[in-house]
């Protein structure tokens, strides 16, 4: 049975509210535009594990570091940044990352807690849960 969108009100599968906190995809992609769903490509889902080449190097160099303290690789995609390298981290980040050119940023909406370093540069991140 459908319920009730907690934004809009419109009849969502119970499936979609949990994987999208509550929200119908309409409404999850005003926050975020990349959100992927059954009909997303699967270039847009996490493929692998193994690094790319053309990784940022400040970016290796910060998943390099969070693997030897004991964190470990989810996947590597295209979301939600297509055109660049997202890595995605088992665990929350185990040490404070500082290097140029690299922001680091946590986003704290309900419906989709991460933590990210971004490479202004190429655009190429590393992501990981903070639930």
């Amino acid at each position: 049975m459908k319920e009730p969108c907690n934004e809009c009100g419109k009849l969502v599968l119970p499936e979609t509210k949990k994987k999208t906190g509550g929200l119908c995809v309409p409404c999850i992609r005003k926050i975020y535009p990349m959100w992927p769903n059954k009909n997303t490509p699967k270039e847009s889902k996490p493929l692998s594990k193994k690094l790319p080449l053309d990784l940022h190097p400040r970016i290796k160099e910060i998943i390099d570091k969070e693997l030897e303290k004991g964190n470990e690789i989810e996947g590597v995609g295209v979301w939600p940044r297509p055109k660049s390298n997202n890595v995605y981290l088992k665990y929350r980040f185990k040490l404070e990352h500082k290097a140029s050119g690299i922001q680091y940023h946590e986003d704290h909406d309900p419906h989709y807690l991460i933590a990210e370093y971004f490479a202004h540069e190429t655009g190429d991140t590393v992501l990981c849960s903070i639930k």
